[in-house]
């Protein structure tokens, strides 16, 4: 059950869906802030060889397939005009598939269907040759790394990933978010698995198709690092008055308040957030990773090339670290559905 990104509890609470406008017209205003796809491509060319960690990877991957046709790379830092907050931050992928509901720039081929990606802070330009050049390599990749994720979770049909994948990121998921509650409340395994089952029931709703079975998504079936399949459906069953409409961050915080100890009572998305939003590089892309799919694997990739994020602590007391660096990431490069995208 695919979440749009707007649709996200932490994207409504920021307001931003009300910066859109704002932002569209600036684009159309300002065409010429969105660089030419050959003056990225010859940027990208000249780094693609410095680099060799596993973003480094999936970007070499994007450009192997043409994939920076799909992007519009923004370029902000010359424009006389006052430029909108939402389109000068480089934390928030905005793809303008989602978000151009009005078609305002439809007939603009440099902008129609193409996913933002800010890369002013990234780059600079030689005063005496013109051309740019990238300064901040890690950076520079994440952005088209991250809007190459939140892109394919977008176009994707019939459930995004493939059953490996999928399994890994709600295993994750649901393992580490778990034991950081855990944690505070003092909760006793069973108590733990319980909390982990309902966090994997609402990862897996998010990866399955949307003509799934929303009480008992697909993957939910792979999550026998939570109990038997009998003990899966009894918790499916516990959740159905909830999972059936859809769940949200909010909705899933509530059944863990409702089917946990008595201390878990209290227990809601405001509880959930103070807990877990510093697992990331940043409270922000960790805010949304908590509740959209593709920034939760942008966030595992980050953390297995070697960033020093604090998640990847949690990979490794999980044990999960290993299998992440090799299989996890190894599925990943070679899953040609996530580089078939094509917003031409």
């Amino acid at each position: 059950m695919k979440r749009k990104f707007f649709d996200i509890g932490f994207v409504k609470s920021t307001g931003l869906v009300g910066q859109t406008p704002r932002a569209l017209k600036y684009l159309v205003e300002n065409r010429d802030s969105v660089l030419p796809n050959g003056v990225v491509a010859e940027m990208a060319q000249n780094i693609r060889v410095i680099l060799k960690t596993p973003m480094a990877e999936f970007f070499d991957h994007i450009l192997n397939v043409r994939g920076l046709n799909n992007f519009a790379s923004l370029y902000l830092l010359e424009s006389d005009s006052s430029i909108p907050e939402l389109l000068a931050q480089t934390l928030v992928t905005l793809d303008l598939k989602q978000i151009d509901t009005t078609n305002v720039t439809r007939s603009y081929t440099e902008l129609s269907n193409r996913i933002l990606t800010s890369i002013s802070g990234f780059v600079k330009r030689d005063k005496g040759t013109g051309r740019l050049s990238v300064t901040s390599i890690d950076n520079f990749i994440n952005q088209y790394d991250r809007g190459l994720l939140v892109a394919s979770y977008e176009d994707s049909t019939s459930g995004w990933l493939n059953p490996y994948l999928g399994e890994f990121s709600v295993r994750t998921y649901s393992m580490i978010l778990s034991s950081v509650v855990s944690r505070y409340y003092n909760l006793s395994i069973p108590e733990t698995m319980q909390v982990m089952g309902i966090l994997a029931l609402f990862m897996a709703q998010l990866l399955d198709s949307d003509d799934g079975d929303p009480t008992f998504p697909a993957l939910f079936s792979r999550c026998t690092f939570v109990g038997s399949r009998v003990e899966l459906i009894e918790l499916a069953k516990s959740c159905e008055h909830e999972s059936k409409k859809g769940l949200t961050l909010e909705s899933t915080c509530g059944l863990i308040s409702e089917l946990g100890p008595e201390r878990l009572r209290s227990f809601n998305l405001r509880s959930f957030y103070t807990l877990a939003c510093n697992l990331g590089p940043d409270t922000i892309t960790t805010s949304l990773a908590l509740e959209y799919p593709p920034y939760w694997v942008y966030i595992l990739m980050l953390s297995l090339s070697g960033n020093k994020i604090p998640i990847v602590y949690q990979l490794n007391n999980m044990r999960l670290a290993s299998e992440g660096r090799s299989k996890f990431l190894q599925q990943l490069m070679s899953y040609d559905e996530l580089f078939e995208i094509n917003r031409g």
